[in-house]
């Protein structure tokens, strides 16, 4: 589930919007030719050529919510479920300008939290929905849906905090990326800890993610999401039978792999084989990954 931050500072501030640390202490550098945060966010993600969701959409279930306040609070677009060749569904949902307003992390993420199932409840088919992981991506300090009158739109983290304690409870994961450097990083280094199922105050603690341009932006989500793919490929199909898997070919982009070799590929069941070895890291290394596997008539199950 991509998470993104769609507040007005996305939209406002240019990307990256940091200082020059080589340079004199001065004002965050300027747009590159006029990419906003998220103009960044939404090439990263969506980019028909090299956006994550299109290059990765047959290998992964993506889903997309966007947090903001306008015109509803805190999710203003809905919510885009994850499901397998989700690109066009959240191209469509990731609009050119961000809904914009405040920064309701809090109950954005907890909101995905309740609607993301837990991967260590079996189904009642006796498969785990798999690893559930959340991409949090955010340029600054979490605050509330609405403009207080007296104290103003105020700093408020323990909404944030709570949610991700849920979500940590539920095991699920979470990598948190922040977009620019206006975020408080202790924040951010607690929900990052949350996230990967430390203690809030671990020290050294999980890794909160600053990519320091459009570019690294992009390497950065691709990387992320293709260390977490399984070498455990579900196969489309009745299944094949037991006992005669290597009589069919399975194949990673046109090198034929070993049947229940060290560095191939075997049958943990009817409909699934898993990647071993030098096959498995090629598999998860190389985000254009095609597995073709075939087998012949007499080794598929007929019922």
């Amino acid at each position: 589930m991509l998470l993104v931050d769609g507040s007005t500072s996305m939209q406002t501030n240019g990307y990256p919007a940091t200082t020059d640390a080589t340079a004199p202490a001065g004002p965050p550098m300027a747009p590159q030719a006029g990419m906003t945060r998220w103009d960044a966010i939404h090439k990263a993600l969506v980019d028909p050529t090299n956006g994550l969701v299109p290059k990765l959409q047959g290998l992964v279930k993506f889903g997309l919510a966007v947090f903001g306040t306008t015109p509803q609070c805190p999710l203003p677009l809905g919510v885009v479920d994850p499901a397998l060749n989700n690109a066009p569904m959240i191209t469509a949902m990731l609009p050119l300008t961000a809904p914009g307003k405040y920064t309701p992390t809090g109950p954005a993420l907890e909101e995905i939290v309740r609607r993301l199932p837990d991967p260590t409840v079996v189904t009642p088919d006796d498969r785990s929905p798999g690893p559930q992981i959340v991409v949090l991506a955010t340029d600054g300090d979490p605050n509330a849906c609405q403009f207080d009158l007296f104290s103003g739109m105020m700093t408020n983290y323990q909404p944030s905090i709570d949610a991700a304690l849920k979500l940590q409870a539920k095991h699920l994961k979470m990598f948190v990326i922040s977009v620019g450097q206006d975020a408080a990083k202790a924040h951010l280094q607690e929900m990052a800890n949350i996230g990967a199922n430390l203690a809030r105050d671990a020290n050294p603690g999980a890794t909160v993610y600053y990519p320091e341009d459009p570019a690294s932006l992009a390497t950065t989500l691709q990387t992320l999401i293709g260390k977490e793919l399984s070498c455990d490929v579900e196969l489309q199909g009745k299944g094949v039978r037991m006992g005669s898997e290597c009589k069919g070919d399975v194949s990673l982009n046109g090198l034929a792999l070993e049947c229940n070799g060290p560095n191939g590929w075997s049958l943990t069941d009817p409909t699934h084989i898993k990647l071993a070895g030098m096959a498995c890291d090629r598999f998860k290394n190389a985000v254009d990954a095609l597995l073709h596997a075939n087998f012949p008539c007499d080794a598929i199950l007929v019922n």
